[in-house]
């Protein structure tokens, strides 16, 4: 936290691990919001996190993890059923299924339900291959996967498209799909009130959509930087 200048907003980690709880403590009393992922916790582990370590969120919940089991119960059921716990979720149509995602928002409390993207450097190519880091990717259909072993490594869809594909394919209003990627992380980073709403005070950053969710506007900071007025 000291490295980083104070900009460290956000940490994820699995509390099962050795050291974690120590960490998680540490992290929340420098103001951190530690998150849980890549995790295979059990229940146990996430909700003694989350009373006596101040863990606050699960990454991008369901993928990663260790899945729902009705008697062994694990870092999903955690996710799921406690309140405090706020979920960042993957809706690209290859993530998370439709069902996962309605039982998501089905379970959590308004606000505690965030959309994120998973967007990698193949965001917004065309169908091919790329090499990055070493490694070679596929990318089709919005989908990109490791080449060697056809393993999930991202997505190439954007977090609009993301909200598109949400409201379509839960057939929820546009205003509540955009909510969950607007308002709900401003809320989770603590800029509830100057971010994700349209009021005096808040920054002046601003998408105007068309009823389907075509961009017209972009303002940031007050000014114009895509469309036009008329």
């Amino acid at each position: 936290h000291r490295a980083g200048a104070g900009l460290l907003r956000i940490m994820t980690l699995a509390p099962e691990l050795p050291g974690a709880a120590a960490v998680i403590r540490e992290g929340s009393r420098r103001g951190v919001i530690m998150s849980a992922g890549h995790s295979e916790a059990s229940a146990a582990d996430v909700a003694r996190a989350a009373l006596d370590g101040g863990l606050r969120h699960v990454t991008h919940v369901f993928n990663a993890m260790a899945p729902l089991h009705h008697r062994h119960e694990t870092i999903l059921n955690a996710a799921l059923a406690i309140d405090r716990l706020s979920c960042s979720f993957i809706y690209d149509r290859a993530h998370v299924s439709v069902g996962s995602a309605v039982l998501l928002l089905k379970a959590k409390p308004p606000g505690q339900a965030v959309l994120v993207s998973d967007a990698v450097a193949a965001m917004g190519m065309a169908d091919g291959e790329l090499k990055c880091d070493g490694e070679t990717y596929v990318i089709r259909n919005g989908q990109v996967r490791v080449k060697k072993n056809g393993r999930l490594a991202g997505s190439a869809t954007s977090l609009l498209e993301g909200v598109r594909r949400l409201a379509e394919d839960l057939a929820i209003p546009p205003r509540a799909a955009l909510d969950l990627a607007t308002r709900a992380p401003a809320r989770l980073l603590g800029l509830e009130g100057k971010l994700g709403v349209l009021k005096p005070g808040a920054a002046a950053d601003l998408v105007l959509f068309a009823k389907d969710l075509d961009v017209r506007m972009t303002f940031v900071g007050g000014e114009l930087t895509h469309g036009n007025h008329r």
